[in-house]
């Protein structure tokens, strides 16, 4: 072994010695970071409460559950109860679910309202169904646009026919998460393990009531549904649909759609995306994991 192998081996084990004697304490500081953002919830800034709640969210922290209901409960002010829902929803905890369902049906200001919906549809407990398809008629906008948007997530068929109502809503942001939803729920999958196997099988299962809303709204040209479903029609991959795509991404384009557009796969959705990312002076990632075009025919 020559002087110089030697001298990198040395090396190396020193410089993994050092790591390895930094992660007890890069863990303490985490957990100090935690019940420091803990305690916060109880500072007297209403600031320092919603920063806190926020950082708990990103953090995932199971620790946080608690506090953050006793937050979302009880906090005086409006923002600090909506950014404790968005952290519940972020930690993903069945916990939460009554809390948050309270939170949905009871709550005075229609801000923390929709961020309960959006935070049930984040858990994804089926529980939660009934209540959200309540809040599409309720009198907050944020309330049905959150309930909406939480429908299409949990992905249970029975919220279609209300769905569809409320793709009339006065609302456009209602409009749009309605028929977002409509195109999660349009085609499921159902996956059955073999019994005595490891194996399963997926099934493709088609609602005709949603397909029939999502295919009248191409015939129609429809762009609020066009818009809020591009999912579902990126999937579908349906030739002839790209020029009302592209008109969407124009009228309606946010990052997320574009990204979508830019990483589908289909040259002329690509395009656009360009187009868009240009006029807005915005980068827009090339590693998304999003819709696929035409993976619903493969």
């Amino acid at each position: 072994m020559t002087g110089r192998t030697v001298g990198n081996l040395i090396k190396a084990t020193m410089i993994a010695i050092a790591l390895l004697s930094c992660l007890p304490t890069l863990a303490v500081a985490q957990t100090l970071d935690v019940k420091m953002l803990i305690r916060d919830l109880d500072s007297e800034d209403v600031h320092v409460r919603e920063e806190a709640a926020q950082a708990l969210g990103e953090a995932k922290d199971p620790r946080a559950i608690k506090p953050l209901i006793d937050a979302l409960k009880k906090d005086e002010y409006w923002d600090v109860r909506e950014a404790a829902a968005d952290a519940l929803g972020e930690i993903g905890d069945p916990s939460a679910l009554k809390p948050l369902m309270k939170a949905l049906e009871k709550d005075e200001n229609g801000n923390v309202q929709g961020a309960a919906a959006e935070a049930l549809g984040g858990i994804g407990d089926a529980i939660a169904v009934d209540p959200l398809i309540e809040a599409l008629d309720y009198k907050s906008s944020e309330a049905r646009r959150g309930a909406a948007f939480a429908l299409g997530k949990i992905g249970d068929t029975t919220a279609v026919g209300p769905l569809i109502i409320t793709l009339k809503d006065d609302d456009s942001r209602v409009r749009h998460n309605s028929a977002f939803a409509l195109g999660e729920l349009a085609i499921t999958y159902t996956e059955t393990s073999l019994r005595g196997t490891d194996s399963t099988i997926i099934t493709m299962n088609e609602h005709p009531r949603a397909l029939n809303t999502l295919n009248d709204a191409i015939q129609d040209e429809n762009m609020d549904v066009i818009a809020g479903a591009y999912s579902f029609f990126i999937r579908k991959g349906e030739e002839g649909t790209e020029p009302l795509l592209e008109k969407a991404i124009y009228i309606y384009g946010t990052e997320n759609m574009a990204s979508d557009y830019l990483n589908s796969g289909h040259p002329q959705l690509e395009q656009a995306a360009k187009y868009w990312a240009e006029t807005q002076s915005t980068t827009l990632p090339t590693d998304r994991k999003g819709p696929r075009w035409g993976e619903y025919n493969e």
